[in-house]
Parts: C-alpha cells; sequence; structure tokens
C-alpha cells in the first residue's frame, strides 16, 4: 500500500507542478529605422535595491553573451558603488570602455493571485506478496483540493545604443511561479539573450 501511495503522489504530482517556473517574452520593440548591425561590447546593468540580485543578474547576462561570442561587462564592475547612475556618470564610463550597448533592466513589479486547485484522484497498482508469489491489486489515491498563490515577476529589458544614445529594442517578460531567485535570473537572462540575437542585436 505505502508504495502505491508514493507511486499515486508522483502521478498527482506531475498535474499540480506542471506549471511552475516558466518565462515567457510578454512584449517586444525594436526601432524599425535602426539598421546599425549587431552590437558587440554591452555593458549590462541591473537597476534595483537589492545589491546582490543585482549583481548575479548582470553576471548572468554577460555570462550568456560571453557563450555567444560577445563581450559584456557587469556595471557593478565599473560604476562607483553606491553612486547614483545618471548620464554624466556614464558617459566617460562608456567611453573608456568602448561600449556600443547598453543594456539595462529593471523589476517592474510583482503580481499574486491566489485559486483553488480541485482534488483529484488516480488509481495506480498495489503489489504484495505470499507464499505464492506476487500478485497486484489497484487502489485510488487522492489528492485533496488546496488554495495555492501564484506569483508572476514583470521584468522591463531597454537597449539603448551609445553612439547617439539611443533606445533601439525593448520587452517586458513574464516569470511564473518561479523556483527560486538564482533560477527567474537565469531563465530571463537567457530569454533575453536569445531574442537579442533573433532580432539581430546580438551576433549569431
Amino acid at each position: 500500500m505505502k508504495t502505491a501511495a508514493m507511486f499515486g503522489a508522483l502521478l498527482l504530482g506531475a498535474t499540480i507542478f506542471s506549471g511552475c517556473g516558466s518565462t515567457v517574452l510578454d512584449s517586444v520593440w525594436k526601432d524599425p529605422n535602426y539598421a546599425s548591425g549587431n552590437l558587440d561590447n554591452f555593458l549590462v546593468l541591473a537597476v534595483g535595491e537589492n545589491e546582490t540580485n543585482r549583481r548575479l543578474y548582470e553576471s548572468a547576462v554577460v555570462t550568456d553573451l560571453t557563450a555567444r561570442g560577445v563581450r559584456g561587462t557587469p556595471a557593478y564592475s565599473v560604476l562607483p558603488t553606491g553612486q547614483e547612475v545618471t548620464k554624466e556618470v556614464l558617459r566617460p564610463i562608456v567611453a573608456e570602455g568602448g561600449f556600443d550597448g547598453i543594456l539595462v533592466t529593471r523589476l517592474l513589479g510583482v503580481d499574486t493571485d491566489t485559486r483553488y486547485v480541485p482534488g483529484v484522484s488516480a488509481v495506480v497498482p498495489s503489489y504484495y506478496h505470499d507464499f505464492y508469489g506476487y500478485h497486484s491489486r489497484f487502489v485510488v489515491v487522492t489528492e485533496p483540493g488546496h488554495y495555492t498563490e501564484d506569483t508572476t515577476i514583470l521584468v522591463e529589458t531597454i537597449l539603448y545604443e551609445t553612439t547617439d544614445a539611443r533606445l533601439i529594442w525593448s520587452g517586458v517578460s513574464d516569470t511564473y511561479n518561479p523556483l527560486d531567485v538564482s533560477t527567474a535570473i537565469h531563465e530571463i537572462s537567457k530569454l533575453i539573450v536569445d531574442r537579442l540575437q533573433k532580432d539581430g542585436l546580438v551576433a549569431e
């Protein structure tokens, strides 16, 4: 009976958790007049109050860019700690680093919604044995209904071309029920860099 219960829990769990931890691009815009081609040297800047998460995100994006043969520099490595990021602060840093793109990411918000998950049942085999060998029968394992809270993280990413400080690309991503901060960061980073490459802003 114990084996049947465990097997049933796995079947039910596949239904309960199948929607967790997904990230999609909800909207994307690209300047239709931009025709300068790929950018190959990015300054990656995450905006937010949590220093640790900012550093993790900037590092993740740089790693994804590097994997495609594109240079990337996390802003935390070149910007003065604790100083407000302004045009006056960025201008000499951009010039010295030779950056042709600035990728800026910020958290737009976190939405939560409570919903009821109906109970489900599964019929599973239960094995037992006696003097003559193993036999099987079927039992019903039930997962009771319960309330759960869904979380969606909204993140905006903007790309500026530095020659004339022009906005050339923007996108908003939704991360649904993130498993943890680290997983969400890497999902968003990969999604953004993949899309920039698809849109011809990062080298193939």
